[in-house]
């Protein structure tokens, strides 16, 4: 599957799209006045902060470059690699859920000289990691730093009625559209990924330096969020932190906008919220938190993309 085919499904994704945008619109009108006071704190936020928010960005991509080498089956050029995923990264941005990444990666690996089964191999163990090292962090937080989230609250944030039953309804639609494009796949899913654990029994090593890679990656995300909280004046701890950017994740899975437009942004301000931030505050560090990780990078990803279409990186 070609990147230009990757992008002819967007169309297929667009009504569904704008519904959802539709859904949030309503729930945040309300708030209008809480968001005024939150985008009045973005020109006063501590650029030094915003800055080393900004070095934690691009260090995900240089991990991600990392871990990619560690568990592809033939040597992968960093160079070359690393700019195939800020590419990666501008499709991902398009495309809910991850899929571009996946696409374009899997492409990529297949020019590297990979067979489809290697490729899809590599791609979905990365994806195995990624969700292995998040769930390992979260178990850590919970278990070492209770005393850091025993404040969490359910967030004390109002909804119309109308708005909560129209997103449960489209809950209930995008689980049904789901089963419906990948029932038929979970056999072929779950023999896939038995192959790949059985492909990296003899490279043990470099599973556990890939794993290793994937929590820094996770880490560095929440760095982010992190230092664009210390960058409005919030007071949250690390761990704290990291709660709010799952909440972030569950709702960007959640809800298959583009790049999680409004899903991100609403789990990350209800999970600082649910930790006693201040609504205002809360919606800063996310917007922030978004400018810096989604739409800052989208610009670099969309030149890299370009790159590697001229230099036939993608076949």
């Amino acid at each position: 599957m070609s990147p230009m085919t990757i992008l002819s499904k967007i169309k297929k994704r667009q009504a569904l799209s704008i519904l959802i945008l539709i859904i949030f619109l309503c729930a945040l009108i309300p708030q209008y006045a809480v968001l005024r006071s939150s985008l009045a704190l973005l020109p006063n936020a501590n650029k030094n902060f915003l800055f080393i928010a900004g070095l934690c960005t691009a260090l995900t991509y240089l991990l991600a470059t990392f871990t990619y080498r560690l568990l592809a089956f033939k040597p992968l050029n960093f160079r070359r690699t690393f700019i195939v995923q800020l590419g990666a990264m501008f499709i991902n941005r398009l495309i809910p859920s991850g899929f571009g990444a996946l696409g374009v990666n899997f492409v990529y690996l297949k020019k590297e000289s990979h067979t489809n089964t290697e490729a899809g191999t590599v791609v979905s163990f990365n994806n195995f990691l990624g969700l292995m090292g998040h769930l390992l962090l979260f178990g850590i937080i919970i278990i070492f730093f209770n005393t850091s989230i025993q404040d969490f609250k359910y967030p004390p944030i109002s909804i119309n009625p109308v708005v909560t039953a129209l997103l449960i309804l489209l809950f209930i639609t995008v689980i049904v559209a789901l089963y419906k494009v990948n029932g038929n796949k979970t056999v072929h899913t779950l023999r896939s990924f038995e192959r790949a654990v059985l492909s990296y029994r003899r490279r043990k090593v470099h599973l556990l330096l890939a794993l290793g890679n994937s929590i820094l990656v996770t880490l560095s995300n929440v760095a982010i969020l992190f230092f664009c909280m210390l960058a409005v004046g919030g007071h949250l701890s690390f761990a704290a932190i990291f709660i709010a950017f799952s909440f972030g994740v569950g709702a960007a899975a959640a809800v298959p906008t583009p790049g999680g437009i409004g899903g991100v942004e609403a789990g990350t301000a209800a999970g600082l919220v649910s930790f006693g931030m201040p609504l205002h505050t809360a919606i800063a560090a996310a917007v922030i938190y978004r400018i810096i990780s989604f739409w800052i990078p989208l610009l670099v990803g969309f030149s890299a993309f370009i790159y590697c279409q001229r230099k036939h990186y993608f076949g």
